[in-house]
This record gives C-alpha cells, sequence and structure tokens, in this order.
C-alpha cells in the first residue's frame, strides 16, 4: 500500500534529502582529496505500508549505517545498501588494497554511511519530531529486514550514489514511520 504524502512537503523534503546529499559530497570530497559526486536526480520521497517495498531492497545484500529511536522505540533505519560486489569494490579502493579483513570492511562502511546519513539527517532535522535520535553505524542487513517486515506505513528516501570515475556505487535510504515527522502530529 502507498500513502499519498501532501506535494508540497514532500518536495520540502527532497529538497532537505538533496541539500544534506550536496554536503555529504562535499565532506567525501574533503576526505578523498578528489571530488566525489552523487546521482541525486535519482532521490525520491514514497511512502510505504508493511512488506510493499522488499523488492526495493533485494539486490542489497549489505547494510551499514543506524537505528533512529524516539525515546526507548526504534523508529526506523537510515543506511548505505550495497550489493555484495558494491560494498567490496568501494572497500578496495576506499582502502587501496584488494584483501581486507571483515572487521575492516564494516569499520570502513559503518564509517562511510556515519557520514552520509548524518549529513542528511541534520537536513532533515527540522522536519523530525525533537525525540528522534540516531545510533552509532553498524552492519543492518537482518535488522532493516525486520524494520520492513514488522513497520506500519513508513516515508522512505533514497537516492542511488556513483562516482562514475571510480566506478563505484551503492544506495543512501531513510526510513521512518510518517508519526517521527512533524507534519503528523
Amino acid at each position: 500500500m502507498i500513502q499519498v504524502v501532501p506535494n508540497d512537503w514532500e518536495v520540502r523534503i527532497k529538497r532537505m534529502f538533496d541539500q544534506g546529499l550536496d554536503q555529504a559530497t562535499q565532506n567525501l570530497s574533503q576526505m578523498f582529496q578528489e571530488e566525489t559526486s552523487f546521482s541525486i536526480e535519482d532521490s525520491s520521497v514514497v511512502s510505504f505500508g508493511p512488506q510493499s517495498s522488499q523488492s526495493l531492497l533485494k539486490p542489497y545484500v549489505e547494510a551499514y549505517g543506524i537505528e533512529l529511536s524516539g525515546g526507548t522505540e526504534v523508529l526506523g533505519m537510515a543506511a548505505l545498501l550495497f550489493s555484495d560486489q558494491e560494498a567490496d569494490h568501494l572497500v578496495a579502493d576506499i582502502c587501496q588494497e584488494d584483501n581486507v579483513s571483515d572487521d575492516y570492511k564494516t569499520d570502513v562502511l559503518c564509517e562511510l554511511s556515519n557520514i552520509i546519513i548524518n549529513t542528511c539527517i541534520q537536513e532533515l532535522a527540522p522536519e523530525l519530531h525533537d525525540n528522534v535520535m540516531g545510533g552509532i553505524p553498524h552492519r543492518l542487513q537482518e535488522a532493516l529486514q525486520k524494520q520492513i517486515l514488522d513497520s506500519a506505513s513508513y516515508l522512505l528516501l533514497s537516492s542511488k550514489f556513483v562516482n562514475r570515475r571510480r566506478d563505484l556505487s551503492g544506495t543512501v535510504t531513510i526510513m521512518l514511520p510518517m508519526q517521527a515527522f512533524r507534519i503528523a502530529a
């Protein structure tokens, strides 16, 4: 079931999300000391009901990011999503070596998700209730799947990111129930 959200609000949320991605590219460009870019034209704001977006996540095996909570309750997730191949390619490129341990791979992808997700959440903060908080980045694959299966209607913010020069890609996804946003108050 897809829930319709007010168009002007959706446009504002998408603009904030895109601004967060733009800031993230600036942060990553400084970190890598070279220009990094997202294909933010692919970003979208969609509201789904439980079970209806599982097909969106099927190609992704690796998810790194944070759980978003409201007080003691887990509300949703913010994650970078990758296929196995994308995750391995990205880590090899960042570390400039092909064979890194699984623990080191997790650390690299968690830090990358921390940089990207935090800038997006900072931009969205004015639209979120004050009690929405993030956690420490970690591997989310199982938690993300469980959240989707257990979720009521939620808002999905998603954007593909691509560094064409390095042939790297993945997806930034923020998933929160509509109740986490001030519009639902």
